[in-house]
């Protein structure tokens, strides 16, 4: 048995709390369960699955119990927005590169992420409130985290014991980060003194990795696609020449294909948003920067400490050569936040001005009415000279 489809939660199989279902089948290869109604996957569900390399959850999945993907061949999984927990070792020892914790999950157990060698970027939701001891022991490929919780979620003792934490950089909430430092467990990131703060409009979706692993990622896609080649052109011919209804089949080749691509326009990796900042090594050789635009958005330009490089964009990502410091910003037509301005003259949006943060490093040089900044102060200078205050809500 290589791929299964449930077509129905109703099979005597499931009824109750299902454990073990199918462990140690090592022939399963793809598993889709997009069509059911479940609502849990229970202990060790697919335990010792050795060659189980993508999954189709439910939109209906709440919790993924104790050990439901361990040993397994995952290479990505995408959780849908209704589950809220995930239990210990959940994804200990897959070949997950890149794994996004969805919106509603406050509660992440221990070892959940434990013994993953290929993991190098993790996601988590601004509803996350705690995690268990050990969830990244001995992956130590793990190089971006990237949080948009407000409050420091609670970290176990050892939480993040078995990474590089002086090696691996930290995204959060700018006002935050100088909190997550200070909280318990998450002070063993106070070594990236590089700190890098980002501005995007909402059109947008930017991510980055660690410029190092993202080469060797290209260069291991490259390997295994001169192994899939022959098999990947039989597949798109015949997909072309098939009219039929979708089969398990084709559904199985189009989720291994979405995850290739999330690999190659960087969509996967750790996500940056409007007002975080991202905390790097400084012996670090570069972050790469993947820009995606929404919502049929065109990119106006790419600002790095006051200076437009979007001219060194390559297709879709940019490299901040060296240890980025200082601010970026993403400025696209199309979702920008546009400034609320404190006592300032009524025809000042044409207005040319340069934009300072507190700190007095340029952000933005141009007409005012263009500009694209996340909520926080700023100084803005007009062409007569003159400063004034500006707020962003």
């Amino acid at each position: 048995m290589q791929d299964t489809q449930f077509d129905d939660y109703n099979g005597y199989v499931f009824q109750g709390e299902s454990y073990n279902i199918f462990a140690d089948c090592t022939l399963l290869e793809f598993v889709d369960m997009g069509q059911t109604q479940m609502e849990s996957i229970y202990d060790s569900f697919f335990d010792g699955c050795t060659n189980l390399r993508n999954v189709i959850l439910p939109a209906t999945l709440r919790q993924i119990r104790f050990g439901a993907f361990s040993n397994t061949a995952l290479e990505s999984i995408e959780l849908p927005e209704s589950v809220s927990e995930i239990s210990a070792g959940v994804f200990n020892k897959t070949r997950l590169r890149t794994l996004t914790i969805p919106e509603n999950v406050k509660n992440i157990y221990y070892s959940a992420f434990c013994d993953n060698p290929r993991l190098v970027a993790i996601n988590f939701p601004s509803t996350l409130e705690s995690i268990g001891r050990n969830i990244f022991q001995n992956s130590l490929k793990l190089s971006a985290i990237s949080c948009s919780a407000i409050n420091a979620p609670e970290a176990a003792t050892g939480a993040f014991d078995g990474i590089r934490a002086a090696q691996c950089s930290l995204t959060v909430p700018q006002q935050s980060f100088r909190s997550y430092l200070n909280a318990p467990q998450w002070g063993m990131f106070s070594e990236l003194y590089n700190r890098l703060v980002v501005a995007i409009p909402e059109s947008v979706e930017v991510t980055a990795v660690d410029e190092q692993e993202y080469q060797e990622i290209l260069e291991e896609e490259r390997l295994q696609a001169a192994v899939d080649a022959p098999v990947v052109e039989e597949d798109i011919e015949e997909d072309e020449d098939n009219n039929e209804e979708e089969t398990p089949e084709l559904r199985r080749r189009a989720v291994r294909r979405a995850a290739s691509n999330s690999l190659a326009d960087g969509s996967s990796f750790a996500r940056l948003f409007d007002g975080a900042m991202i905390g790097t090594s400084s012996s670090s050789k570069g972050t790469r920067i993947f820009i995606n635009l929404k919502d049929g958005a065109t990119l106006k330009s790419v600002i790095y400490n006051g200076v437009d490089i979007t001219s060194s964009l390559e297709g879709n990502s940019i490299l901040l050569e060296g240890a980025g410091n200082g601010t970026l910003q993403i400025n696209a037509i199309g979702g920008t936040t546009e400034i609320e301005e404190i006592e300032t003259p009524e025809n000042a949006a044409d207005e040319v001005c340069e934009i300072y943060d507190m700190n007095g490093v340029l952000l933005y040089s141009g007409a005012r009415a263009s500009a694209t900044l996340a909520p926080g102060i700023y100084v803005v200078r007009t062409a007569n000279g003159t400063p004034e205050k500006v707020v962003i809500r």
